[in-house]
């Protein structure tokens, strides 16, 4: 099995593994944020079950944020900076349920188009 093939496979797992959280208050935070809480959880979860999550979606995100480094280093501080406590749940579990999300639209890809038909 590839490694592409057993980190797809991972995903359904990973929702099931994610709190339910009401579709209202899964607004989309953006990629730094999600990069940012995914360090977060990582790091200081307690249940080995959101720091396996929070650990994927670190992976996940620090594949999607692009731009010169020292760009995207001041944006990740920015960010770390203005974090709510309040908030950090809702937007870690709508970060996790997008990677979840993306992952099954790729698994569904797999399959890929028809072969083509030579003359």
């Amino acid at each position: 099995m590839t490694c592409t093939n057993r980190f797809l496979l991972a995903f359904p797992l990973t929702l099931a593994l994610l709190p339910a959280v009401p579709a209202q208050a899964q607004s989309q935070p953006s990629d730094i944020k999600c990069l940012v809480l995914s360090n977060l959880y990582a790091k200081q979860a307690t249940e080995e079950r959101i720091r396996t999550v929070a650990l994927q979606a670190s992976f996940f995100y620090l594949g999607r944020v692009t731009g010169p480094a020292a760009a995207v280093q001041a944006r990740l501080k920015d960010e770390a900076e203005s974090l709510s406590s309040t908030e950090n749940g809702d937007a870690m579990a709508a970060c996790a349920n997008a990677m979840v999300r993306r992952a099954e639209d790729l698994a569904g890809a797999q399959s890929g188009p028809a072969p083509l038909q030579g003359r």
